[in-house]
C-alpha cells in the first residue's frame, strides 16, 4: 500500500492542501536530537523543509506562484503561515508535524534560467520558546514543574495548541526567581525540566496536531511498548454466542472484535548507529539555596544618572533589572507582589537642574510601574512646562542567589580504569541538599560504566506493517529493538525522529529514530525513603 505525504498551509485563515506543488527533497524532524543525560532533556527546534514548484508546471500553471514579491504569488503565501504535515496510509491520516514558515523561511530561486523552485523552511513551537524573552514574570513559591510551565507559555504571544503535563515529583520552594531580561522561554522550560529530571517535547496526533508534553521523572516507568497495530476489519473476528452465532447490534450488524497485530522490529532497520554509551564516573550536583529579604525595604535598583524628560512628554517602556544593594549575589530577583508603590520624593522626584536633588518639579511627574520577578517597566509623564531630570528607585523584597553549592559523587575504581569523566548537573530550582544525594548516587550508578547501545536506527516504509507502526509512534514512544550485527537487544525510548523522502521514490520515506536506553529512564527512580537512606546506597527499595 502507498504511503502518501500531505502538506497543508493555513492560507488566509483556511487550511489548504498544497501537496500537488511540493517537490523533493522533503525533510522533517521533531523532538530531542540526542541522548545526553542533562543536555538533552528538552526538544530541539523542529525543522521541516521542502520545495515548491514555482514554474508554469505547478497546480495553477503560474510562474511565480510562490514568489511573495510578485503579483502572481498565491494569495496568503508568506512567512509565519502555519504548516502541518501528515501521511495518508490505508485510508487513515497520520499527523506528524506542525509549525510555521520561518521568518526567513522562503527562498526563491531567481534568474532567467533558474530552477523555478521556492525553498521553504518551517519551525515548530520550540522555535517560539527559544525566540521569546520572558517579560515581567511572577515570583512563584511551593510549585511543581507542571504548575510553572503555564506561566512560561502564557508569557508568549501564543500558546501551543495543546499541553499535556504530568504531575511533577519535586515541589520547588521558589521558581522564576533566577531569570533575567535575557532569559528565553526555552531556557526557563529547560531549567524546570532539568531540575525535575524529566523531559519536554512535542507530540502530534489526530486529537491534537501539536501538543507540548512535559514528563516528570517517574513518567516513563508507566510507558508501555509500542509493538502492535490494529488489524484491518477483514482480518478481525466477531463476538460469538454460546451456540456459535454472532452477537448482533441493534442495527443488525455483528459486533466486531478489535484485534491487534504484534510487529517485531528485529533486524528490520535500514541502518543503525550502534556504539558505546555515554560514560561518567564523577558527578557534580549544583543546587541553589537562596536568601529572601524579611521586609520590603531593600533598594533593588537606583538610577545613577538622571533621566531627562522634556515638558509635556511621556517616556514609556523604560525597563530596569534588579541588583543586589550589597553587590554580593550572583543573581538578584524580587518578589514582585512585595514591591513598594513608588512614593514621591522618596522613590522618585524630578529636578529642574540635573543632579540638584531639589525635587522642585516632582509635582509635575507621574510615574507608573509594572513589577516582575526579574525586572520592572516604568512610564514617566512630565505634565509641566519645563524640562525635568528624574531620579527613581525600586524597593521591595529581594531574592538573592549568593553562591552555588556543589556535591561530588565519584567512583574511583572506574576512574582508575578510564580516567576521570565528569558530568555537572545544575539543579537551578533545587535548594534542598538531600536532593543532591538522591540525584548524584543514582546517576553515578547509571553512567559510571559504558554500555554498548543503539544511538539511532533508521527504517524505510517498505512494508505495510512497518509503515503503520512508524507512523503510529512519536517522541516518547517505547519500542523493543534488536540488531543482530551489534548484538543489542533491549527496550528504547524514541527521543526524537527525522522523516525524509528518498530520491526517485516519492512514496517511500526514511524514518530515523534517536534512541535512548529505557534502562536510563524507566524503573530507576523510586519513592525517596529517608528512613532507609544511609548516604551511600542510593534509592531505597
Amino acid at each position: 500500500m502507498t504511503c502518501t505525504l500531505k502538506v497543508e498551509m493555513q492560507l488566509n485563515g483556511t487550511w489548504t492542501d498544497v501537496t500537488a506543488d511540493v517537490m523533493a527533497p522533503f525533510r522533517c524532524m521533531s523532538g530531542i536530537q540526542g541522548t545526553h543525560p542533562t543536555n538533552n532533556r528538552i526538544a530541539d527546534i523542529g525543522v521541516c523543509t521542502f520545495d515548491l514548484k514555482n514554474s508554469e508546471s505547478n497546480s495553477a500553471n503560474t510562474r511565480g506562484y510562490y514568489s511573495p514579491g510578485r503579483t502572481t504569488c498565491r494569495s496568503g503565501f508568506k512567512t509565519n503561515v502555519f504548516v502541518r504535515i501528515s501521511f495518508d496510509f490505508l485510508g487513515n491520516n497520520y499527523p506528524k508535524w506542525y509549525g510555521r514558515i520561518a521568518p526567513d523561511g522562503i527562498d526563491v530561486d531567481g534568474g532567467r534560467y533558474g530552477a523555478r523552485r521556492t525553498h521553504v523552511t518551517c519551525y515548530d513551537y520550540m522555535y517560539q520558546l527559544s525566540s521569546h524573552y520572558l517579560n515581567l514574570m511572577t515570583y512563584l513559591t511551593n510549585v511543581r514543574g507542571d504548575q510553572v510551565l503555564p506561566y512560561i507559555t502564557g508569557n508568549l504571544p501564543y500558546e501551543p495548541l495543546c499541553t499535556d503535563y504530568s504531575e511533577g515529583q519535586s515541589t520547588f520552594a521558589t521558581a522564576m526567581d533566577n531569570i533575567t531580561s535575557t532569559t528565553s522561554a526555552y531556557q526557563a522550560v529547560n531549567q524546570i525540566t532539568v531540575s525535575e529530571f524529566g523531559y519536554c517535547y512535542l507530540t502530534h496526533s489526530k486529537n491534537a496536531w501539536e501538543c507540548l508534553r512535559w514528563e516528570d521523572r517517574l513518567y516513563r516507568n508507566n510507558v508501555y511498548v509500542s509493538d502492535s497495530i490494529p488489524q484491518p476489519d477483514s482480518s478481525q473476528g466477531y463476538l460469538l454466542l454460546d451456540g456459535g452465532g454472532r452477537l448482533l447490534l441493534d442495527g443488525g450488524g455483528a459486533l466486531l472484535l478489535s484485534q491487534l497485530k504484534l510487529i517485531d522490529l528485529t533486524d528490520t532497520m535500514y541502518d543503525s548507529d550502534p556504539g558505546a554509551g555515554i560514560m561518567f564516573n564523577r558527578i557534580v550536583i549544583n543546587f541553589h539555596p537562596k536568601k529572601v529579604d524579611a521586609a520590603a525595604t531593600s533598594v533593588l535598583y537606583a538610577t545613577n544618572k538622571r533621566l531627562e524628560i522634556a515638558a509635556g512628554t511621556t517616556i514609556s517602556g523604560y525597563k530596569i533589572q534588579y541588583k543586589d544593594p550589597d553587590q554580593k549575589a550572583i543573581r538578584t530577583n524580587a518578589i514582585d507582589t512585595s514591591m513598594v508603590e513608588p512614593v514621591k520624593d522618596t522613590d522618585y522626584w524630578m529636578d529642574s537642574v540635573d543632579g540638584s536633588d531639589s525635587k522642585d518639579l516632582s509635582d509635575d511627574l507621574v510615574v507608573t510601574v509594572t513589577y516582575g520577578t526579574a525586572d520592572a517597566e516604568y512610564t514617566f509623564q512630565n505634565t509641566g512646562a519645563s524640562t525635568g531630570y528624574i531620579y527613581f528607585q525600586a524597593r521591595g523584597k529581594g531574592v538573592y542567589d549568593y553562591a552555588v553549592i556543589s556535591k561530588i559523587f565519584e567512583d574511583t575504581d572506574y576512574q582508575e580504569d578510564n580516567g576521570t569523566l565528569t558530568l555537572t548537573i545544575d539543579l537551578v530550582y533545587q535548594s534542598d541538599p538531600t536532593t543532591a544525594d538522591q540525584f548524584g548516587n543514582l546517576i553515578l550508578s547509571q553512567y559510571k560504566r559504558s554500555i554498548f547501545s543503539l544511538n539511532s536506527v533508521s527504517f524505510k516504509t517498505s512494508t505495510s506493517d512497518l509503515t503503520q507502526i512508524l507512523l503510529s509512534t512519536d517522541c516518547g514512544s517505547r519500542v523493543n529493538l534488536a540488531e543482530d550485527q551489534s548484538g543489542v537487544s533491549e527496550a528504547f525510548f524514541i527521543n526524537g525522529w527525522t522523516i525524509e523522502s528518498l530520491e526517485n521514490s516519492p512514496n517511500v520515506f526514511k524514518f530515523e529514530w534517536i534512541t535512548k536506553r529505557a534502562a536510563y529512564d524507566a524503573q530507576v527512580f523510586a519513592q525517596w525513603d529517608e528512613d532507609e537512606w544511609d548516604g551511600v546506597k542510593g534509592w531505597a527499595p
